[in-house]
Formats: C-alpha cells, structure tokens, sequence
C-alpha cells in the first residue's frame, strides 16, 4: 500500500495500529500494509469499526497493560488477511466479514473483481488482471532472454580453447558472443 494511505490509517486509528512503526522482533505491522491500494477503503472501513471497540476494551479494563492491536494486515491467496493481537467475537465477525468482501473487490484498484488464479491467486478487476498479465509475460521474457544469454555465456567460456561442444566450431569462431 503507497504510504500516504498507510500514514493515514496510522494516524486516523492510533489504537488499532500503535504498533505499526514497532519492531519486527514484536509485530509484523513493522512491514506496514502488505497489500495494494484497491483494499485501502474496505481497510478504512473495517479500522472504523474496530477503534471505537478498542477504546471499550480500554475503558471497561482500565488496568490491562494491553489491548487490541493489529499485528498484520496483508493479502495472501487473493484475500485480506488481517490478525490482531487480542479478539473477541465481535471484532472476529467485523474481520471475517471484512475479509470476505476482499475476495470481491480488486486489490489493485478497488473496483468489483473476482479471484484469478495465474500460478498467484489474486483478486483482480477485468482491467487491472490484463495488465498484470501483461507486466507478468514482460517479466517472463526478459527473464528468459537473460538465461539464453547466461547459458551463451557460460557454454562458450567451458568451451574455449577446445572445439565448440555444440556445434563443433572453432570456440571463438561460432558466433555466440564469446564474453570474457
């Protein structure tokens, strides 16, 4: 998620996320928001609902040293994911309701999506799924063209000096691009 929308949520529900700029060693809200910016209002929402119910926690249990946080907020298998340190069945029922809508919104831009299974799971509009394939098969070429270029490479320095194992040419003489 960009930074101003995890400032704001930080700064808008310092209850709920307290711990956000806390240390890995305690949280994994050290990482911030693990998901993109199409889930920041559902996130807004969700944190709406759930601060005030701190505040509660806090009021009605003054000597608790303490209380409910989130300790991480992330997508995983196309889904929101958000954990909290402390929960009781209402904040349960906010959460599972909150992470049942994120399977139908996209998390790129917020608009209406659906679950898309492209070797990652992801919940995606009709539009922002075209791009990510479009980033994905970019990605995929250049990643391929960089291993036939290694693999050049790497055949024709086990191969010089002795006939091309190959094609049997003379070693700097094949057209490979012999590269020291």
């Amino acid at each position: 998620m960009k930074e101003e929308f995890d400032k704001k949520l930080v700064e808008a529900f310092p209850l709920l996320y307290g711990d956000r700029h806390a240390s890995k060693q305690s949280t994994a809200m050290c990482w911030g928001f693990s998901c993109n910016d199409g889930w920041f209002e559902i996130i807004w929402n969700l944190s709406s609902k759930l601060e005030p119910l701190i505040q509660k926690f806090i009021d009605e249990n003054p000597a608790a040293e303490v209380h409910p946080r989130a300790s991480q907020v992330k997508e995983k298998f196309g889904g929101l994911r958000f954990y909290m340190t402390h929960i009781n069945d209402e904040i349960r029922d906010l959460i599972g309701e909150t992470e049942a809508l994120s399977y139908k919104i996209c998390e790129d831009c917020g608009k209406p999506g659906e679950e898309r299974d492209a070797g990652w799971i992801f919940t995606h509009c009709d539009g922002c799924h075209e791009n990510w394939e479009e980033r994905r098969n970019n990605s995929l070429l250049k990643a391929a063209n960089k291993v036939m270029s290694d693999y050049k490479n790497t055949f024709q320095k086990l191969a010089h000096g002795s006939p091309c194992l190959g094609c049997g040419c003379n070693p700097c003489d094949c057209g490979w691009g012999y590269e020291e």
